[in-house]
């Protein structure tokens, strides 16, 4: 009897041991639910940006499919919309943002939203493209679940104001103006004035 409770202890030990691991490994692999979306930072200083308007475009299949030449077009088109203003702590809070939505309409196809940030006085920011002028638009790779820090960067003197406008037009595919407040549009429109001073002087 001894020895069959001292058996019963060790597996029960065991089983207890293997349970710890899996729930430590699923810990380590899952961020923690109350991190932010993201957080809005200078680039130079370091410091929480506050004011930065954020918008998460969702895009998915949209069903409103035409056949034009033997193709399906106008399938792919926006799904949803988010707009959010970062706190004094530089914080984004944007709701399902990092959580993989599959379309069962379209043969499970995953789709993530899209985030572009723009302060102005700043270079606009987007989790996909980098702004560079004469349109060599780079690729972002310091973004991602596990690195959740938009830098900003100061704007630099020369840099083109119309470019900007085409660059932020691009990365939000002009969906922008479809947002329920246009948040992001009204700050853009600030550089307004900037971009007619540079047209008239060329």
């Amino acid at each position: 009897m001894i020895i069959i409770k001292n058996k019963m202890a060790v597996v029960f030990v065991f089983i207890t041991i293997v349970i710890l691991l899996s729930n430590l490994c699923l810990a380590m692999d899952r961020p923690p639910k109350d991190l932010p979306t993201a957080t809005v930072i200078d680039d130079e200083t370091g410091k929480p940006i506050e004011g930065a308007v954020a918008i998460a475009i969702w895009r998915g299949r949209t069903g409103d499919c035409a056949l034009m030449e033997g193709l399906l077009v106008g399938c792919w088109g926006v799904k949803r919309i988010e707009e959010v203003v970062s706190d004094k702590d530089g914080v984004l809070n944007i709701s399902d943002f990092w959580k993989t939505t599959k379309d069962p309409g379209s043969f499970g196809t995953a789709y993530n939203p899209r985030l572009t940030v723009y302060k102005f006085g700043y270079v606009c920011w987007d989790h996909q493209r980098i702004f560079q002028p004469n349109y060599k638009w780079g690729n972002r790779t310091d973004f991602d679940k596990n690195n959740r820090i938009v830098r900003l960067k100061k704007w630099p003197e020369g840099f083109p104001y119309k470019e900007h406008l085409s660059f932020m037009s691009g990365v939000t595919n002009g969906d922008a103006s479809n947002s329920q407040y246009k948040l992001f549009n009204k700050c853009f429109d600030l550089e307004r004035d900037y971009r007619s001073k540079e047209i008239n002087n060329k």
